[in-house]
């Protein structure tokens, strides 16, 4: 199959997603394995674009949702945590982070670990949003397709 060549997972997801669809549809069911293979590289490039694009201005939203944190912790509970947790990690880089490969590992977990429920929080919804991209853009190729046939 096409699909082996690559190894990229969002090249897999797209290709399972075609395979879906081709399932649905008889007249896909049809096409080239060539085609398939053609439409998966197309909309794997513009699910990269329209996901950096929208990326870039999340993370600057991200950056001012932070701002706004910081400046009113003390009125919520969660923003409080949050802010407490971020913070409380500043201390552990800077004093520890002299000692040799071995002690770095350790410090990195132990300043990855309390804020993961944080990076969890940050990059599920990221995730969600590149596979709904990848999932519209299939269906748009797809009606493109049919409409041509």
């Amino acid at each position: 199959m096409a699909y082996k060549n690559s190894n990229s997972l969002l090249y897999k997801y797209i290709w399972k997603l075609i395979g879906q669809e081709c399932q649905k549809n008889e007249k896909l069911a049809d096409m080239p394995i060539e085609m398939k293979d053609q439409f998966c590289k197309d909309i794997k490039k513009n699910t990269i674009l329209i996901f950096s694009a929208i990326t870039i201005s999340l993370i600057f939203l991200f950056i001012l949702f932070t701002y706004v944190m910081l400046l009113t912790q003390e009125e919520n509970t969660f923003t409080k945590w949050y802010v407490d947790t971020l913070l409380s990690k500043n201390g552990v880089e800077q004093s520890e982070l002299g000692r040799s490969m071995s002690g770095t590992k350790g410090l990195v977990v132990r300043i990855l670990l309390p804020i993961l429920p944080g990076i969890i929080m940050v990059t599920i919804p990221l995730v969600l949003l590149f596979r709904g991209i990848a999932k519209r853009l299939v269906r748009r190729k797809i009606n493109k397709v049919l409409k041509l046939i």
